[in-house]
């Protein structure tokens, strides 16, 4: 998708949202905080991201069971 259409949709979203605020402000309050979470946390995804392509040319390659490592590590809050 473009960022265009991205636009659109999340201007449609947040229209359509804010049509009920006044009938369900609880469900479009927790709905509009959980995309602006989510939002902020795919921003910083793009700055990780990036900052890893910038050592791409001073570092080598991971192997796909050291990233399954850490993603198992990373995801049960596990302590080395």
């Amino acid at each position: 998708m473009t960022d265009l259409s991205n636009n659109i949709i999340e201007e449609y979203v947040y229209d359509k949202l804010n049509d009920h605020e006044i009938s369900h402000p609880n469900l479009t309050n927790i709905w509009k905080q959980y995309l602006q979470n989510m939002k902020i946390k795919y921003l910083q995804s793009l700055v990780d991201c990036d900052n890893m392509m910038r050592n791409l040319d001073t570092t080598r390659d991971v192997s796909l069971h050291s990233i399954i490592l850490l993603y198992a590590l990373i995801n049960n809050n596990l302590n080395i």
